[in-house]
């Protein structure tokens, strides 16, 4: 018999996708909006990851973002000094494409810089903050973190 099987080419064409699907993003060109909004979407499921640990777990944790150096990390109420400052160490990076991240709370101050501090309760409510990140290209997102909401909100700046 010449020719092939039916199932000899089905695994050809299965093949042939697998690879198309991790070889076609890689040619696409790097969007900085990407960043900004991959940022924001990292930080807003920390923040939903935080708000059920506290609750699940019984216990306050607090994010930390630290404006001057873009990092941000969690704490917990039962964690040590050195545990606090071991988990700062191992920060995660918000983007070199964000130049303006700002946290205003609900009593309309607005940090810059050094070091914001958002709460979570065990209770099931949070202090309530807006993050605001701006990329080079003025874009802008913000993260809305509402006392008894039990996700963030998340709004871009056409919203």
């Amino acid at each position: 018999m010449i020719g092939f099987t039916l199932l000899e080419m089905m695994v050809v064409i299965s093949l042939i996708s697998l690879t198309l699907v991790f070889a076609i993003p890689r040619f696409r060109p790097h969007d900085p909006v990407s960043d900004l909004e991959h940022s924001a979407q990292t930080l807003f499921n920390t923040i939903r990851f935080l708000k059920d640990a506290a609750m699940t777990r019984q216990t306050d944790y607090t994010l930390y973002i630290d404006l001057d150096r873009r990092r941000y990390w969690a704490g917990n109420a039962i964690m040590t000094e050195e545990a606090l400052e071991n988990a700062a160490g191992g920060s995660k990076a918000i983007s070199d494409a964000i130049v303006g991240i700002r946290v205003i709370y609900a009593d309309k101050s607005i940090l810059t810089s050094g070091i914001a501090p958002i709460q979570f309760f065990k209770q099931g409510y949070s202090s309530m903050a807006r993050i605001h990140l701006i990329d080079r290209q003025s874009a802008e997102i913000s993260i809305l973190v509402e006392p008894f909401l039990s996700t963030p909100r998340y709004v871009t700046a056409r919203q």
